[in-house]
């Protein structure tokens, strides 16, 4: 069963700094126009270590600019150690009104741990290079992993009433709240819960596959002792429905052949059906036009606007490893399509205007899977397509670091 234990945070300490001007959202989904946006904000935003450039007037790569740039806000008291372990309670609040609220630690990734985190997503090569290089320049957990915990009651035993020690609002209006717990007999409680069941991964399959390599690299260096690097920092949420926000990822087609016609690849694989473009295309996305649809049902928009009902054929979801996840029943046909650039987009309407305004060549809207289709596929130690769940809201870079000690 997994570990989890508390650990000494890194946290933003001077009273000059508003949070809300610090924190980031997590290095994959930033943008360069946002980060620009976010370093306007403070010098100090967390963006510009979890996110690097490099100093050419320095002579320091993008890592070796992040990993100065931490040891000097720790040096001019811009980032303190707290001076006892602790869990740390995290909160998310949406503007509706719904929250998430989890607790981070420290999980366990020696070999003897893995066999109880269930990664449910594929990964890609490019983003775990950066991390790890990242990583073993700053040797710090800049951003928590996300974890589902199939253990029952960690939700209760966080719902105390604990003040927020720090809170910060996002763009999108949700805020996040953090508290330390210290309490010698909830500490040993959450550790037990966690340690309970399996942890599904909902976010930061790359941190994790990076933590684990540079772990490896740290053992091999110490001949096989024990260190910070057999964990890394997570968020762990119990995996409930009333938790968790889960949003698809779209699919979104570019530079195809000249007068290539999408649909005569595409159906071979689904019914395909013309529609008038959905008045709330997001109210489609989680739940289908039409009332006998089938729960895989998706939608094609292409460059002749035109909008397509995709309803999978049976010899489709017969092919297909996890037949009712959208993305999974994808790859095939995606695959059969001539040579293309795709690329993922999980606002439905930015996807609609690439394709509008001849950018793309088409999209294709997915549904969102479901909390128990990722516990069933984590079980059954299967993973989904790359870039198949949006967890929303997101954890924000900076609100903790973790530190890792050479042994």
């Amino acid at each position: 069963m997994p570990r989890f234990e508390p650990f000494s945070g890194l946290r933003y300490s001077s009273i000059n700094l508003l949070m809300d001007d610090v924190i980031s959202p997590p290095y994959d989904i930033v943008g360069t126009k946002e980060r620009e946006l976010l370093m306007n904000r403070s010098p100090y935003n967390s963006i510009i270590i979890e996110l690097p450039t490099a100093d050419s007037s320095r002579n320091l790569s993008a890592y070796q600019f992040a990993a100065k740039t931490l040891a000097e806000w720790i040096e001019k008291g811009i980032l303190a150690l707290d001076e006892q372990v602790c869990f740390y309670g995290y909160r998310m609040i949406q503007p509706s009104g719904e929250s998430t609220l989890g607790v981070i630690g420290a999980l366990g990734i020696s070999p003897n741990d893995r066999s109880a985190i269930l990664p449910h997503e594929q990964t890609m090569p490019k983003p775990k290079g950066d991390r790890l290089e990242l990583l073993r320049a700053c040797k710090a957990n800049l951003s928590p992993i996300w974890g589902l915990s199939l253990s029952q009651g960690l939700t209760a035993e966080l719902g105390k009433d604990d003040l927020p020690l720090s809170q910060a609002k996002d763009d999108s209006g949700t805020i996040h709240q953090l508290w330390k717990i210290t309490d010698e007999k909830r500490l040993s409680r959450i550790s037990e819960l966690v340690a309970a069941a399996p942890i599904v991964l909902a976010d930061g399959h790359h941190r994790y596959e990076t933590a684990i390599a540079y772990a490896e690299e740290q053992r091999e260096r110490f001949k096989g002792a024990e260190g910070d690097y057999d964990f890394v920092m997570a968020l762990i949420v119990e995996l409930a429905q009333d938790q968790l926000t889960i949003l698809p990822i779209h699919r979104v087609l570019s530079n195809m052949p000249s007068g290539f016609n999408i649909t005569s690849v595409l159906k071979e694989y689904f019914k395909l059906e013309r529609i008038p473009r959905p008045s709330d295309l997001n109210s489609w996305i989680t739940s289908p036009v039409t009332p006998t649809s089938s729960t895989n049902q998706m939608l094609l928009y292409t460059k002749a606007n035109e909008w397509w009902e995709m309803t999978p054929s049976p010899h489709l979801s017969a092919e297909v490893r996890l037949p009712k996840v959208d993305s999974a029943l994808l790859e095939p046909p995606l695959a059969a399509l001539p040579t293309h650039e795709l690329s993922y987009v999980h606002d439905p309407e930015e996807a609609v205007g690439l394709v509008a305004e001849g950018q793309a060549d088409a999209a294709i809207f997915l549904q969102p899977v479901s909390v128990d289709q990722i516990a069933e596929a984590g079980r059954a130690g299967l993973r989904m397509p790359p870039k198949t769940t949006f967890f929303y809201p997101k954890p924000r870079t900076g609100m903790v670091f973790r530190l890792l000690r050479e042994t």
